[in-house]
């Protein structure tokens, strides 16, 4: 059985690059929002490359760059006469800087942890649509702690019980019914924040939810 620390991608099941800790959502028709619960769903770099647009003008643009710097250098070294000038000196220098900045803007646009999280959850967003659950990593599953909640006056002391930790733990179904919208996802941040939230949550939903991501971010540590 895999440890609960381990970060695992949600497409292929091998060891995630990133890992981070997001509501999902969904829409009902006529009823608005709606949270089906909240999960670390992590994403490796292979998995995540058909989904990011790689920029291959920044690529050839660093390479065009540093072939002229490497003629001129060569001609320096052949002997060719060069007179010394603090402009043309700094336009080399800026030449050979614009080469790094744009070979690295290629380089992070394939590496998952340097993409911007707004675009991360967008994509994940569509990865998560083709599963039909979520089984990996979940900090509350939100249905099943509602349906607890008709039989069994639930409180944030609830949760110091391992056993029922498991249970609100299980997996989140994806499937949707005809009248809501796909799910999508929005990062849960360092400090919890409840915005993208229903309207409707109280201050005990919130609370709920709070202690149930406060357990799992110290189960990580």
């Amino acid at each position: 059985m895999k440890e609960r620390n381990m970060k695992e991608c949600i497409k292929c099941k091998s060891n995630a690059t990133r890992s981070d800790l997001y509501y999902i959502m969904y829409k009902v028709i006529y009823k608005g929002v709606a949270l089906k619960g909240a999960a670390e769903i992590g994403i490796c770099n292979e998995c995540i490359k058909p989904y990011l647009p790689r920029k291959k003008s920044k690529l050839f643009g660093a390479i065009l760059i540093c072939i002229c710097l490497l003629g001129i250098i060569v001609l320096i070294l052949s002997g060719v006469e060069y007179k010394f000038s603090w402009w043309y000196t700094l336009m080399l220098l800026f030449a050979a800087y614009q080469a790094y900045q744009w070979f690295s803007e290629y380089v992070a646009s394939g590496d998952v942890t340097k993409i911007d999280s707004s675009v991360l959850q967008n994509i994940l967003s569509e990865i998560l649509n083709d599963k039909t659950q979520i089984d990996e990593k979940v900090i509350i599953n939100w249905d099943v702690l509602n349906e607890k909640r008709k039989s069994l006056k639930v409180t944030a002391s609830n949760f110091a019980d391992t056993d029922f930790m498991k249970s609100v733990r299980t997996p989140i179904s994806i499937k949707t019914s005809s009248e809501d919208s796909p799910v999508w996802l929005e990062l849960i941040p360092e400090v919890i924040d409840f915005n993208c939230l229903p309207d409707s949550f109280n201050d005990e939903d919130k609370e709920l939810l709070k202690e149930s991501i406060r357990i799992f971010r110290q189960e990580k540590r």
